[in-house]
């Protein structure tokens, strides 16, 4: 198992250990960080919202955009 951890601390890395599962196409690891950013806005972790909030200014537009929705859930979820 690759956990999310994993994924949004070490993406490429992750992506390798993905692609025996899903393929090569789909676990391009701006892709897989951009999910699972997606992932942990879903399960509400705050422990996760300070790799989160570093994702916010990631190069990539949609890894920001995934980590920036994923940090506003998170927030409300503990209001």
């Amino acid at each position: 198992p690759v956990l999310l951890e994993d994924i949004l601390n070490n993406p490429k890395a992750a992506a390798i250990e993905l692609r025996k599962y899903i393929g090569a196409t789909i676990t391009m690891f701006n892709r897989v960080l951009g999910g699972a950013c997606i992932v942990a806005g879903c399960t509400g972790r705050s422990d996760l919202l300070p790799r989160l909030l570093e994702l916010t200014e990631s190069p990539s537009e949609a890894v920001a955009t995934h980590a920036k929705w994923a940090v506003e859930q998170i927030k409300l979820k503990h209001l």
